[in-house]
């Protein structure tokens, strides 16, 4: 008996040991969900920290006129002295940037095909006398970019434009994953927008435009949404005197995504004869466009605080890759990699099952690197096959997702991604998708 009490123990602690795991796994996933839905707010002068442009003047402006335009809520006749447009309501929807094509595009991917539905409740469009005669003729100007060619009012537009509509949205998609189509609905909404387009009193940018838009959810899709917080989202866009200015447009965006609220950074310029766009979030992604194709650094942090980093040519992933001028990269030799400033591609890590740490980046917005959660030099192959196999699936998931129709701020691609992964795996993947 005296020989056995020490086995029993030992059975005992082993079999303890073995509970806890997934207990410790369930630990792991709830503080996982707890940091998903718990509320954050950034200050509003808190914004993302850059340095190709000092916009001090324009964030200050964008606090001034948050705190004017914010309050009002919606409240519809904000500016009675403007006069209500004849316009068609396809007309309208146009100027509004709320036609269907712009709501709901087609999907740019092979692997998602929009089964979206748009519906209108109302639309106004009000300016003075000869702004509305100006409307009704005006061309629209159209920008490249990588979700939708989006059409406005040409910068050099001078009257002022006041907008409000409500339109209810419902969000559906057919999704490919590994040759197979699923359904995914992302709910029904109804979205009330205002917006306003006036003289900024500012030298280099002189036109404001600002948009209010607010999101109540009518019905719920495949993702429980009900734990988000609606705020409503609000925008100003800063257009510039000429077209030979530095930047032609620069938008400060305030909004809430997953309960947190923080600030972002989009700036509009032209290399040569090449449309550039690059925005900041508040959560510390960067992302560049040339002409509706992301081009140059593309940095994705997580939860966690940790980084992927990537390189992009015209769309297309390099493996292995140089950082220049902060936010743009080159080429380089797989020979080079494992020297000082060259980097390997996420994604390529992952298909090869590289077992290497994370590449850091120094930048203005980066926080410091953590640990890599890379399986470790002496983790068994068959665990870091079943790893590689697990990221295969998350980031097929990604790609199926893409940038959904209909989703500029990434919110719908985020509960897609979220939602696939959990159908189809990849939920073990360490790398931050």
């Amino acid at each position: 008996m005296t020989i056995l009490k020490p086995l029993r123990l030992a059975v005992v602690a082993s079999l303890l040991v073995g509970c806890a795991a997934p207990h410790q796994q369930l630990a792991q996933t709830n503080a996982a969900q707890n940091a998903l839905y718990a509320e954050v707010v950034d200050p509003l002068d808190h914004w993302p920290t850059q340095t190709q442009f000092d916009i001090s003047l324009l964030e200050s402006d964008f606090f001034t006129h948050y705190q004017q335009d914010y309050a009002n809520g919606e409240v519809y006749d904000d500016f009675p002295s403007l006069t209500e447009c004849a316009l068609p309501q396809e007309r309208a929807l146009e100027i509004a940037r709320l036609s269907p094509e712009m709501i709901n595009p087609p999907s740019k991917s092979a692997t998602i095909e929009s089964l979206s539905t748009v519906g209108y409740e109302q639309i106004s469009v009000r300016s003075t006398p000869a702004g509305c005669q100006a409307l009704s003729a005006v061309e629209m100007h159209t920008i490249p970019n990588m979700v939708v060619e989006l059409k406005q009012l040409p910068d050099a537009f001078r009257h002022p434009v006041y907008i409000h509509a409500v339109y209810t949205n419902h969000i559906k998609n057919r999704i490919n994953i590994n040759g197979s189509w699923r359904k995914s609905d992302l709910g029904k909404s109804r979205i009330t927008v205002k917006r306003y387009r006036r003289d900024s009193g500012l030298n280099d940018f002189p036109v404001i435009k600002t948009t209010w838009q607010k999101t109540d959810r009518l019905k719920k899709g495949d993702i429980d949404t009900s734990r988000f917080i609606d705020k409503p989202m609000y925008v100003a866009h800063y257009v510039a005197s000429t077209t030979q200015a530095p930047y032609q447009g620069i938008t400060l965006i305030r909004q809430t995504v997953v309960n947190k609220t923080g600030n972002s950074i989009r700036m509009r310029w032209q290399e040569e004869d090449r449309f550039m766009n690059r925005t900041w979030t508040h959560n510390g992604t960067v992302l560049t466009q040339r002409d509706g194709v992301q081009h140059g650094v593309f940095i994705v942090p997580s939860h966690t605080g940790e980084q992927s980093v990537y390189c992009k040519d015209m769309g297309q992933s390099v493996d292995y890759f140089r950082i220049e001028n902060t936010y743009d990269c080159v080429s380089a030799t797989e020979s080079s990699f494992g020297e000082e400033g060259v980097y390997m591609d996420p994604l390529l890590k992952i298909r090869n099952g590289f077992p290497s740490p994370a590449a850091t980046i120094a930048k203005p917005t980066a926080p410091s690197q953590p640990a890599s959660t890379f399986p470790a030099a002496n983790t068994p192959a068959s665990v870091v096959s079943s790893t590689t196999s697990e990221c295969a699936k998350a980031y097929a998931a990604k790609e199926a997702c893409g940038r959904i129709p209909g989703d500029p701020f990434g919110i719908a691609t985020k509960l897609c991604i979220s939602t696939t992964k959990k159908k189809f795996g990849g939920l073990n993947c360490p790398i931050p998708l």
